[in-house]
């Protein structure tokens, strides 16, 4: 293995002198691209030809304005030269497209309106960082781009990112950010995790007390404090009229929202708003994996059937999208085999084990589901149900041998393995986070290969997709840990999800991510997690590495570096070295806090020197170093926050 600070002046090197323009290192690396000869200049007189999409000429305006200062004309008709045309066709599939930029003109053409806008978000990656923020340039200035030209589409058409807001709850600004961040990473698909134990986010007019009730935890409601909430008042939920604005910007960002109702089980905000839901006959609510009590649907009570059919129907009519997630996921059929409701219901039906209930409950939710003209998607534990339509939609979250069995049984999947795909996971032994998945970071993420789930050309065709996953238990402090937490994982997740596998590399990836597109992720205002420095202490010498352009501070205090601490500007003598912590800061971003004394497993601003090393074998884990309460397995991954984020685990490589 090289020397890491070696590596780091090569590195720099390779990154400052890359390639020349503006940024002409894509993420997600494109199918096709080729540069050429010219330049082309938009200029004032340029002029936008929008054809079919007079909606993203706009669009694109307001992106050209931000680093021209000007805006174009639109005109109907394409004049000979010094234009940009927005066209769709071209025997293109959905969302593929392609982009030429000559001398005379920039023209993109889309398989479908997802395309074109697929194309500018590529357009936009070759313009400078500044086209992402949100001010106008100071004076007109024309901008000359490299002739260029790429074809381009994705690889799965299912590209997904969940945020769960019942655990946290984000404003309505808050997700439409969310969903503006994900539409530049061609990312289509927003799994909204809208109900859970925590509470109820979505309003339901014809039962008012889920909001009312339900979306409040704290001293005299409910649902009692968790997760941060403090002694206080804490909740919030969406208005339909939230919905549906919500819904439109995430359409015109070509992203489909699905919505989470999840049930019957993760259900304590309705039960504990409608206590009448669950079985009450029980005198014994044992706990699920989660320590949550009484936060499962009673399967005997008809009633119960009648209000989700009410509920499925509102949400339905809010959200176009041809799914419903249902959830379904960490069912405890422990109360059913209490309720002697439950007991006879499995009488009647010739049931055998509570196990059937589950099942039953299941079809019934896709059967209400498709009587709203809904297809269905479910957790990973509902696949081995009987009976299930062939259009049912699974997300696989355990593991990859999970997704196997999902195709095997005949059955689309999503591919969301927790430990590569959850990303609320420490991404290192000091991040905040947890660890029943082990450490994910960026290059565990990209890692990922959806493909590898079957062998099978036949049933490859059930592998939908991929999606990240943001579950909010330790979202609640510090300040915009959800964009540390997403970013840059998701940029990884979503080369994974669009770009084909002969084009992806991890070396390739890193030099993209690190040479142009953090500067990106910071002008569009995201407080990314930034790669840790390499910090080493020597025979008295502590010395210091990062990344070009980033600026590491130090304390002498035990204290937590912050962007006033002082700067490190050259290596620090010392014999007391453990008094010292470093954090590496770029824009809105910055790093974990460092130690001298720090020897990472996963990915630091030197990582690319690691990757002759097989992929699982830097991830194992090692019992010894994980408490087994975090220790991965059926029924904790929403296990509560309990001492997450404060211990300093370090585990070196075998």
């Amino acid at each position: 293995m090289i020397n890491s600070f070696r590596f780091l002046a090569i590195l720099t090197f390779v990154i400052l002198h890359a390639v020349p323009g503006h940024g002409q290192q894509l993420i997600p690396q494109p199918s096709e691209l080729a540069y050429a000869e010219g330049r082309f200049t938009i200029t004032p007189e340029t002029v936008i030809v929008p054809h079919e999409s007079d909606d993203l000429a706009g669009y694109l305006n307001d992106h050209i304005e931000r680093v021209c200062g000007f805006r174009l004309r639109t005109v109907p008709h394409t004049p000979e030269t010094n234009y940009i045309s927005l066209r769709r066709g071209g025997h293109l599939g959905n969302e593929a497209y392609t982009l030429s930029i000559e001398p005379e003109h920039i023209i993109i053409r889309g398989g479908d309106r997802g395309g074109v806008f697929y194309g500018l978000q590529t357009l936009f990656q070759l313009m400078p960082p500044e086209v992402y923020g949100q001010s106008v340039a100071s004076a007109p200035q024309p901008l000359t781009l490299d002739a260029v030209s790429v074809k381009d589409g994705p690889r799965y058409a299912y590209r997904g990112a969940m945020l769960d807001v019942s655990r946290t709850f984000f404003d309505k600004q808050a997700v439409m950010q969310y969903l503006d961040w994900m539409s530049r990473h061609k990312l289509n698909k927003f799994h909204w995790h809208l109900t859970d134990d925590n509470g109820w986010r979505i309003e339901i007019k014809k039962y008012p007390e889920l909001t009312a009730k339900g979306a409040w935890r704290g001293p005299g409601e409910v649902l009692p404090p968790s997760y941060g909430s403090g002694q206080r008042r804490y909740g919030g939920y969406y208005s339909q009229d939230d919905i549906r604005e919500i819904v439109r910007y995430a359409a015109f960002r070509n992203i489909e929202v699905i919505p989470e109702i999840n049930l019957p089980g993760h259900a304590l905000a309705l039960t504990a708003s409608y206590p009448e839901t669950f079985c009450r006959t029980t005198d014994d609510p044992d706990p699920n994996g989660n320590g949550v009590t009484g936060n499962v649907l009673c399967a005997a009570r008809e009633e119960n059937f009648e209000m989700i059919r009410d509920i499925i129907h509102e949400v339905a009519e809010l959200f176009p999208s041809h799914y419903l997630h249902l959830g379904s996921d960490e069912v405890s059929t422990r109360y059913w085999k209490k309720c002697p409701h439950c007991q006879a219901l499995m009488k009647k039906q010739g049931m055998k084990s509570p196990q059937e209930i589950f099942s039953y409950f299941v079809l019934r939710l896709e059967k209400i589901a498709h009587e709203e003209g809904k297809r269905c998607m479910f957790w990973d534990e509902a696949s081995a149900t009987n009976g299930l339509s062939a259009g049912t939609v699974i997300s696989g979250w355990h593991d990859l041998k999970a997704c196997t069995e999902t195709v095997d049984r005949g059955l689309p999947v999503i591919v969301m393995p927790a430990s590569y795909c959850y990303i609320d996971m420490k991404q290192n032994a000091f991040d905040r986070g947890h660890t029943w998945a082990w450490l994910v970071d960026t290059r565990r993420v990209y890692a990922l290969d959806p493909a590898s789930v079957t062998a099978s050309a036949e049933k490859s065709k059930l592998v939908r997709g991929v999606e990240g996953a943001l579950w909010a238990e330790l979202l609640d402090h510090p300040d915009r840990i959800a964009e540390y937490q997403a970013y840059p994982r998701l940029c990884a997740l979503a080369e994974v999800g669009w770009s084909r596998p002969e084009v992806r590399d991890w070396n390739d990836f890193y030099v993209r991510l690190t040479g142009t597109h953090l500067a990106r992720l910071d002008a569009m205002g995201i407080g990314f997690h930034l790669f840790a420095p390499e910090i080493k202490y020597d025979h008295g010498v502590i010395s210091a590495a990062s990344l070009p352009h980033a600026t590491i501070r130090y304390t002498a205090d035990d204290t937590d570096p912050t962007a006033g601490s002082p700067r490190y500007t050259a290596p620090i003598r010392d014999t007391l070295p453990e008094r010292y912590r470093f954090r590496a800061f770029y824009g809105n971003a910055h790093s974990p806090v460092v130690p001298p004394a720090a020897t990472f497993d996963t990915v630091a601003c030197q990582q690319p020197a690691y990757a002759d090393l097989p992929a699982e074998s830097l991830y194992r884990p090692k019992r010894h170093l994980v408490p087994d309460r975090y220790a991965r397995r059926p029924g904790n991954r929403h296990q509560p926050a309990r001492c997450n984020g404060t211990g300093h685990h370090v585990c070196h490589h075998p």
